[in-house]
């Protein structure tokens, strides 16, 4: 969101993920935590006047996904 506001352009990117045998599942609580996320969004956007234009900009232009080589994630998994 700060780096946004200071003008650099974001991109959605699909990466795959694999999980070890035994792995512990994931502890995201879907109310709650999408709750805790929505509340600071929200007190960053009031803390700066919502600034409806920026707002209004983002909604008009679509995402840009970039989908990543296979190669490119060996190294990180």
């Amino acid at each position: 969101i700060a780096a946004a506001h200071r003008g650099h352009r974001t991109l959605a990117l699909t990466i795959g993920a694999r999980y070890p045998a035994g792995a512990r599942p994931s502890h995201y609580r879907p109310a709650a935590d999408t709750l805790k996320i929505i509340a600071m969004v929200a007190a960053r956007l009031l803390a700066r006047g919502l600034y409806p234009q920026g707002l209004w900009r983002s909604l008009q232009r679509a995402p840009e996904t970039v989908l990543a080589p296979e190669s490119a994630l060996d190294g990180h998994r």
